[in-house]
């Protein structure tokens, strides 16, 4: 019958390994101040956490595994924490603080879904005229207008975010359906040096 305790060797070896991982470094998320800030600040978080898989923590709720024991656990909890803290760090005027907290915000909570939304939610100023404008932003949009595919998927995302902030969740279909709209025009940037757009989710 096998052992179900780690052999000393075992402890040893794990340890090396989390002392030699590299320290994650997230660069160039800037402080948010205002709504005007919202698409620099969304397309830099995203390149950032990009380097080490974490988008999903800005874009879902990432269900808590359920042993606390696991090795899974752990990396979510590591996740889900680094996340929360890149943006809770750019958060640095109490103006943006202070209305994400009178919507019921608790940041005590550490959660970097609730956070990200809540960052759109308060910065937003939400009417029927900019419901509209966004929606129709979105569902009107070319990629032959972006110089690069990296601008266009950045703006993409961006004006996605912003209708869901505004209440507007539309299907993954319909996400779909807009993307292929966007990219149908081929003609106008096949001749662009990398100008083809990989495979993306937005």
């Amino acid at each position: 019958m096998g052992s179900q305790f780690m052999s000393s060797d075992d402890i040893v070896r794990l340890l090396v390994q989390q002392l030699q991982a590299p320290k994650r470094e997230f660069t160039g998320v800037p402080v948010l101040r205002r709504e005007t800030d919202l698409e620099l600040w969304d397309a830099r978080l995203r390149l950032s956490l990009a380097d080490y898989n974490l988008t999903k923590y800005v874009d879902e709720d990432v269900p808590e595994p359920a042993d606390k024991t696991s090795i899974e656990w752990k990396t979510w909890h590591k996740d889900r924490t680094d996340v929360f803290k890149v943006i809770f760090n750019s958060i640095q005027d109490t103006s943006v603080f202070s209305a994400m907290r009178n919507m019921d915000w608790d940041y005590s909570k550490m959660d970097p879904y609730v956070t990200y939304k809540k960052v759109f939610e308060a910065l937003q100023k939400i009417t029927p005229e900019t419901i509209i404008e966004v929606h129709n932003e979105f569902h009107t949009i070319s990629r032959a207008k972006f110089d690069t595919c990296e601008k266009f998927i950045n703006r993409m995302v961006y004006l996605k975010n912003k209708m869901e902030a505004r209440g507007i969740k539309e299907s993954e279909s319909s996400y779909l359906l807009t993307l292929i709209s966007a990219v149908r025009d081929r003609s106008e940037i096949d001749t662009w040096p990398g100008a083809a757009c990989p495979m993306i989710s937005i």
